[in-house]
């Protein structure tokens, strides 16, 4: 486990009760896949690696919650640490080479089965996308999750960016500029008063 450096700490948070009932759940069952996410979106087009990269590598940076990783040990009360830059986890698959459709979603259900059994650290940032080529204009992208971080409205929000992103990527042009939206900080100070 890598413990992010002093200068990488953008803010220490409290958890909200939902929060804190969700590490409890995750510290209690370890084995547990509970509170683990997994969306899969079918995406048609020529999808350079790159640009998807680049594309999520902007939704992390204006989004807290991608960001944010757990700390409960040795703590009187778990926090939250929002760090100020995080690299996504990101893996990439190439299924086109594979001989008959029927072998190629045999690997792609291989490639999400794996992706959901490997259990989050909730002491690194639980999120990771995949990007799998099923052939030169269909890919599958698999993004994976841990509750803990956001809820299924979120999700619309963070989609909506990233394609907004990518098709401005895709025209030449820089990702959008960050967004105007309160830190998820605000929420927390509000929710505890």
């Amino acid at each position: 486990m890598e413990i992010p450096g002093k200068k990488n700490i953008q803010d220490i948070l409290a958890l909200t009760p939902l929060q804190e009932g969700i590490l409890f759940h995750y510290l209690k069952e370890r084995a547990s896949d509970h509170y683990v996410e997994q969306l899969v979106l079918t995406l048609e087009g020529i999808i350079p690696p790159g640009r998807f990269k680049k594309a999520w590598d902007h939704v992390v940076q204006v989004n807290d919650a991608l960001r944010t990783i757990f700390r409960w040990e040795k703590l009187e009360n778990p926090t939250q640490v929002v760090l100020k830059h995080h690299q996504p986890d990101l893996a990439f698959f190439d299924l086109s080479t594979l001989k008959d459709d029927a072998e190629k979603q045999d690997r792609l259900e291989q490639i999400k089965r794996e992706d959901r059994q490997k259990k989050f650290d909730l002491r690194q940032v639980p999120f990771r996308v995949l990007l799998c080529k099923v052939s030169d204009r269909d890919y599958r992208m698999v993004i994976s999750n841990h509750h803990i971080l956001y809820d299924g409205w979120s999700t619309g929000i963070i989609l909506k960016e990233f394609f907004q992103a990518y098709a401005l990527l895709d025209q030449g042009e820089a990702a959008p500029a960050t967004p105007v939206k309160p830190p998820f900080s605000e929420f927390i100070r509000w929710h505890r008063n």
